[in-house]
């Protein structure tokens, strides 16, 4: 399917003939007409490779985001660096294409290297390389082409997608994985410009997200409030020194290998709310999380009830900070009628960047964004500076990984960590233990 790909469009040559058949006697009007249609041609199509490679570029970047944060272990990688590979030829291809312009002979690039036999299933039979055919193709493997786009791969007996294929639409978008009567059914990844990476699971050609493996070699870590430290007006110490988590939460099965018996490598605490509150509990927390060699943060829970600056001073004065430290974090979960309250959507994400930058200035280091799902797809849409601009740290409570680049997934709510008692909130680090350590160098407090 990917060697299907016409790299670029073909310079039409019949202007070109036109051009070089232009007998001697010509004149000399009609020889610079032909040969400024050429070149009108040649720029048309320069524009088109100048888009197309943008196009694969960006591509390349949401590439290299999922390779970086993920394993040869997880599902799909092998596949995905496939992919990856591939559109590395393709950019190299493009960017080659204004020497292949320039030459004399304007000879097209065009490469159809489909393996054989190949098929192109349609009314009921399929094109092999001997002519026409009714049925099946052997091994029910062909291609179907139409408005959509080009399919190739596993057929059922109604000639759809059914089993392992690819799918290179007409809108450019690339999808490779598991179908089920012609719907995408199952693991597989999607690659659309313009847009991230879509790995993991589709049910009924929805994409559900991507489903991690929970194992030992994961970065796990915890966040904490006073709520771990009072229950039914009783006081709960914590044994700082045995920590582990041994349970993900109840939510929604989690695909663990194994049982859960993991280290806690990180420990984010709360330290203030709107401009009043403070966890009475954050500094005795903060001090015992250091003493037992647990990397620590701070975080923020937004309030719409005050100015996020004034916010942002209270956080600043209370809150401890050291060299070494996680970034602090910004925790920004109101209620959609809270948020009305405040002024609307725009007035919100205006709040928030008072808050952040306030805080990036003071400490030398942007923070983290702490936002749940919902808010991801209502509001920070609306809002590509907060998105892109700043690491994410997601609450989803799904068995699947939430659909959007970030640093920290709290995967549960309902997690059991020994040495704590009841409930815990359970985060997973995105990456890996070359991630890890990158980001221990170069994303804490300097």
């Amino acid at each position: 399917m990917r060697k299907v790909i016409i790299i670029a469009s073909c310079i039409v040559t019949v202007l070109l003939g036109i051009y070089a058949a232009l007998a001697p006697g010509e004149t000399l009007q009609a020889r610079n007409t032909a040969l400024t249609k050429c070149h009108e041609l040649i720029t048309r199509r320069l524009e088109q490779r100048d888009s197309l490679l943008e196009r694969h570029l960006d591509i390349k970047s949401s590439l290299n985001y999922y390779l970086r944060a993920h394993h040869v272990d997880d599902e799909g990688y092998d596949m995905i660096a496939d992919y990856n590979a591939w559109n590395d030829s393709i950019i190299a291809s493009l960017k080659a294409y204004d020497n292949i312009c320039i030459k004399n002979s304007f000879r097209p690039l065009h490469h159809s290297n489909i393996p054989k036999p190949y098929y192109v299933v349609a009314l009921g039979g399929y094109w092999g390389e001997d002519g026409w055919h009714k049925g099946l193709p052997p091994f029910h493997q062909g291609t179907i082409v139409d408005s959509t786009g080009v399919y190739q791969g596993s057929l059922n007996n109604d000639f759809l997608p059914d089993g392992h294929g690819v799918m290179m639409s007409s809108d450019g978008c690339y999808f490779e994985g598991e179908w089920a009567s012609g719907e995408r059914h199952g693991f597989g990844f999607r690659v659309h410009p313009f847009h991230d990476i879509q790995v993991g699971t589709w049910l009924k050609n929805r994409y559900k997200g991507e489903r991690l493996r929970f194992t030992p070699e994961r970065i796990y870590g915890i966040d904490i409030s006073r709520h771990q430290h009072e229950k039914r007006g009783k006081r709960l110490p914590f044994d700082w020194h045995h920590l582990r988590i041994v349970d993900l939460g109840r939510h929604n099965q989690k695909n663990v290998q194994g049982d859960a018996d993991y280290p806690v490598s990180f420990v984010y605490i709360k330290a203030t709310e709107g401009t009043t509150i403070t966890n009475r509990f954050f500094l005795s927390d903060y001090n015992a999380a250091h003493k037992y060699g647990y990397h620590v943060g701070a975080y923020h829970f937004y309030s719409t009830k005050s100015s996020a600056k004034e916010q942002a001073k209270h956080f600043l004065k209370t809150a401890h900070f050291n060299r070494g430290d996680f970034p602090p974090v910004f925790d920004v979960e109101p209620t959609d009628h809270q948020i009305e309250i405040l002024g609307g959507a725009d007035k919100l994400l205006s709040e928030m960047r008072v808050w952040l930058n306030e805080v990036e200035h003071h400490l030398g280091i942007r923070p983290i964004l702490y936002v749940n799902q919902n808010f991801v797809e209502r509001y920070l849409s609306k809002a590509p500076d907060l998105k892109k601009g700043y690491q994410i740290w997601i609450a989803r409570y799904s068995e699947y990984q939430p659909g959007i680049r970030l640093c920290i997934w709290q995967l549960s709510s309902t997690g059991r960590v020994k040495g704590i008692t009841g409930d815990v909130d359970i985060n997973v680090f995105n990456g890996y233990a070359d991630q890890w350590q990158e980001f221990l160098s170069e994303g804490v407090i300097p």
